[in-house]
């Protein structure tokens, strides 16, 4: 993908369900180019979600 835009979104995390994929990471995003992250939270904390 190219050219995504994800800015000022909320993210809010539970226990409720356990976690039932290999993957553990909050967000992952292979093979996106272009993408642009600006003022999303988790848990109403301001994150980088192009963290490595």
């Amino acid at each position: 993908m190219n050219g995504l835009v994800f800015k000022v979104n909320t993210i809010k995390t539970n226990t409720e369900y356990p976690a039932f994929h290999w993957n553990k990471k909050r967000t992952l995003f292979e093979r996106v180019t272009g993408a642009e992250f600006s003022g999303n939270q988790v848990n109403e904390k301001v994150v980088d979600l192009q963290e490595k």
